[in-house]
């Protein structure tokens, strides 16, 4: 929340050798400052009452109007408090001041959003809006507001991500499609806050038919799913012969056989994720709550493991933030992905698959197994590019586990 104090600020000069009065207002460890129109030198100003000394000429007057800006900023606070919409820096400036929202810096904006997903623990989210607006800035190479990005903007940021320019390798259409997605909700939550006015919004709706489209970018999923003989030399693969990949192995199979979890709610299963022969586990990302009959397979590799703060020695007690939990998973993903495509070189199959592969062949074998189609969400049939949708999340646990036998 916004806390803020009038002062005096001693770091600026004015030409007249005085010091500007400001109203100083900190959120998440970032300043705004604030000018109220009066000036003051150090021996007229009181410092511990944040008031003009009796010495001064209409003290009183001005004192009072001092006492007026600090009860603007309490009922700004208050408001916010009651409707329980948080009140970022740049929305409280606005506010205060009274200026018009045209001129509201994008990046500025951004940084609070990314302040709040980190006071929240979501780490993976922050991180998707640092890396699209170090990509924004990147284009721009300069300030920009939210008036600035209109639909010749956007065209123009498009032809540079999916081209190669300065040596620059280009991204995927999808992953354009992400960042277009990213900003678009960045202004979403610029207007819904009072921000910014509505008609800034550039991208195409019912209200802005000429707006800028991003659903061309969307591309068709292409993840990989082992074919039965690859997975049959992908479960026979000797990590004996190869230490270092055994783990690579492991935390994979246990992914396809615990219905191809997610890399993330994997690394944070706990031993009491394990109760009354079941692993039951809540998804960070949807909040749904999964409960897994524990078959022999999955059983196996929990012993293996077995002894840990978590089931699996990715996170330990040293991972304490969420910063440093996330931190700690992308770099193990990254070796993991990087030790599967070594295990697929050495069992003589295509080197594409990552933990996902996992996830995609769980879905896979049910289907190869004569499954029927509504046990298992058939995820090759998802029209749009959010491919991470669960594939089973709508089934119930007693229907799932008779499923489990055939992996």
């Amino acid at each position: 929340m916004v806390s803020t104090k009038i002062l005096l600020y001693k770091h600026k000069t004015l030409s007249n050798g005085r010091h500007p009065i400001i109203l100083q207002a900190i959120s998440n460890r970032k300043v705004k400052k604030i000018t109220l129109g009066y000036d003051s030198t150090e021996k007229e100003w009181n410092t511990e009452k944040s008031r003009f000394r009796r010495s001064v000429d209409n003290h009183e007057q001005k004192n009072m109007a001092l006492r007026r800006y600090e009860l603007m900023a309490q009922k700004l606070i208050d408001e916010a408090i009651l409707s329980g919409k948080p009140l970022s820096l740049i929305e409280f400036k606005r506010k205060f001041s009274g200026t018009q929202t045209s001129t509201t810096d994008f990046f500025e904006f951004a940084d609070e959003l990314m302040a709040e997903m980190r006071q929240s623990g979501k780490i993976g989210n922050m991180q998707v809006y640092k890396n699209i607006t170090n990509s924004v800035k990147s284009f721009a190479d300069r300030k920009i507001n939210f008036e600035d990005i209109d639909v010749t903007f956007l065209h123009k940021w498009e032809v540079w991500l999916i081209g190669d320019k300065r040596d620059r390798k280009g991204v995927a259409p999808s992953t354009a499609n992400q960042y277009m997605r990213t900003v678009s909700a960045i202004f979403n939550k610029a207007i819904s806050r009072d921000l910014i006015a509505h008609e800034l919004y550039p991208f195409r709706n019912q209200f802005n038919p000429k707006g800028y489209s991003y659903a061309h970018l969307k591309s068709e999923p292409n993840h990989r799913a082992f074919s039965e003989e690859e997975l049959g030399k992908f479960k026979d693969f000797d990590e004996a012969k190869y230490p270092k990949l055994a783990y690579a192995k492991d935390y994979f199979m246990f992914m396809y056989y615990c219905r191809g979890i997610n890399w993330t709610d994997f690394c944070h299963l706990k031993p009491a994720s394990v109760r009354n022969g079941r692993i039951i586990y809540t998804r960070q990302k949807t909040g749904k709550l999964f409960s897994i009959k524990i078959s022999a397979s999955l059983q196996e590799l929990i012993d293996k493991y077995k002894g840990g703060v978590y089931l699996f020695p990715v996170l330990s007690n040293f991972h304490k933030t969420p910063t440093q939990r996330a931190n700690r998973i992308r770099k193990c993903i990254r070796q993991v992905n990087r030790d599967l495509k070594e295990i697929a070189i050495r069992i003589g199959i295509e080197p594409d698959i990552s933990t996902y592969t996992a996830r995609h062949t769980y879905a896979m074998s049910l289907k190869r197994a004569g499954i029927r189609l509504g046990l298992i969400s058939d995820a090759m049939g998802h029209a749009d590019s959010k491919v991470t949708r669960h594939y089973l999340s709508s089934f119930e646990d007693d229907q799932i586990d008779e499923t489990d036998d055939v992996l």
